[in-house]
């Protein structure tokens, strides 16, 4: 009964009683005459108790019991449940190798154990790891398997939490229309459950598709809705990401201080709960800002520090995100010279050197558009023009290039302004229609007022592209 009670108060956000319900669990377990089976749940449940929170160390050791007891008295569901355990805090660390072993131990089990919501979520957390290994292809097939068990069992919690998986790999695909439908669907599917945390989850992850997609007023909310249902209940981690993907929409609509301030709040928080992903993201959200504000001794500094927790945290795919950005400041600090020229083309030649996948080619035009500048700089006209014009085909092809530095209006720009520059002013005028007209489309969902005049502010190039 205190394993359905904690089960009922996770779902609907309840963090106070979750916390009663699973101590009364560990007295229960404490006692002299508890059989290993009531050892192994009570561990089991202070472990997942802790993957909510956070709260890694608790976690493990918690793990570790769950797993001795539960071989010591062959609960083979139990052994399951905390292997799943086990390999989403790997992922959570960025250690996907570590993550893949027992999240196919899991997988294995709950299919020969006909534990159809177990083994849906081992499905769901090994697309998580073909993701960050940017596979998506890889990703896909474990989610049509897990949508099709939940579909066959009518679980609608189940099947929800499945939607937004698939929504964020659609997303990664560049396919934002279809990603932000099945997100939408399943915020709603959860709030008419009652599924508080999971509509955190789906709403934190339809904003960061609809800012994508330059629909910042939809997305604004979406987050800071987001934001709030996840303080409420208790989810600091998932707080933390949604004020990421929040303060990248507020600096788009000029709001730059109160983003900067979000990020440096957010970067602190995730230091403090030792969330390694999620602080290198914070920092390189914030070192952002800071270039964007001509901050470039800052924002260098905390590019290094963001590359240096991203590479220990085995995060390659965000270390391809960084570079641009972080070669890029490098570039304009004492108009790159010397040290700073060499290593960002060596951290440009590190993302064009990464084998082309669908999740790094944002990374890429990024990169091309770094390269194009440089070589503009040294006087290689022609190697510019090629590098600019790949960046603005990858554009082109539907791929959304999030942040404030290397932004779509800049590719097309700069593709103009080499075109121009190489006497095929024609072409020119063509790249840079395109560039207005997707600056207007973006402006006049926004309506008149604040945010639409700081979106003109950051994206117009200076007023180039709204004359």
């Amino acid at each position: 009964l205190l394993a359905e009670l904690d089960d009922l108060c996770e779902l609907l956000g309840d963090r106070p009683r979750q916390a009663a319900a699973v101590r009364e669990l560990q007295e229960l377990a404490a006692r002299p005459n508890a059989p290993a089976t009531v050892r192994a749940l009570a561990a089991y449940r202070r472990a997942r108790l802790a993957e909510e929170t956070a709260d890694h160390a608790t976690l493990r050791a918690a793990a570790a019991e769950a797993i001795g007891a539960a071989a010591a008295a062959g609960d083979r569901l139990h052994l399951a449940r905390t292997q799943l355990l086990v390999g989403r805090d790997a992922l959570g660390a960025g250690e996907n190798e570590r993550a893949r072993a027992p999240l196919e131990e899991a997988e294995r089990l709950f299919r020969e154990l006909g534990d159809y919501r177990g083994q849906c979520e081992a499905l769901t957390a090994l697309s998580r790891a073909a993701f960050y290994e940017a596979r998506l292809d890889d990703a896909m097939a474990p989610l049509r398997e897990a949508l099709r068990i939940a579909g066959a069992h009518r679980d609608r919690a189940l099947f929800g939490r499945t939607l937004v998986q698939v929504g964020v790999v659609y997303k990664a695909h560049g396919q934002l229309r279809e990603a932000a439908r099945l997100l939408r669907r399943a915020a709603l599917l959860f709030r008419r459950i009652g599924a508080r945390r999971l509509e955190s989850t789906a709403l934190a992850n339809l904003g960061a598709t609809l800012a994508d997609a330059g629909l910042f007023l939809e997305a604004r909310e979406a987050l800071e809705a987001a934001v709030a249902l996840k303080t409420e209940i208790g989810d600091a981690p998932g707080a933390l990401i949604a004020t990421g993907n929040l303060a990248l929409v507020q600096m788009y609509v000029g709001e730059v201080a109160r983003a900067e301030e979000g990020l440096r709040r957010a970067a602190r928080d995730a230091a403090e709960m030792d969330l390694g992903r999620t602080h290198a993201h914070m920092l390189y959200l914030l070192a952002d800002a800071r270039a964007a504000q001509d901050a470039l001794e800052e924002a260098i500094g905390r590019y290094q520090e963001a590359m240096s927790h991203a590479e220990r945290h085995g995060e390659e795919l965000l270390q391809l995100y960084i570079a641009p950005s972080f070669a890029r400041a490098l570039l304009r600090r004492n108009a790159g010279a010397g040290a700073d020229r060499a290593r960002a083309l060596g951290l440009i030649g590190r993302v064009l050197d990464t084998p082309r996948t669908e999740a790094m080619l944002a990374a890429r035009a990024k990169a091309l558009l770094a390269l194009a500048l440089c070589l503009d700089e040294q006087g290689a006209a022609v190697g510019a023009l090629a590098a600019a014009a790949e960046a603005t085909a990858i554009v082109e092809g539907g791929v959304a290039l999030p942040g404030v530095i290397g932004t779509e209006e800049e590719v097309r720009w700069h593709l103009a302004r080499l075109l121009r520059a190489a006497g095929r002013q024609e072409e020119a005028d063509a790249v840079l229609a395109r560039a207005r007209a997707r600056l207007r489309e973006k402006a006049a969902a926004l309506g008149e007022g604040p945010a639409r005049e700081g979106l003109l502010r950051t994206f117009s190039m200076g007023g180039a592209l709204t004359d």
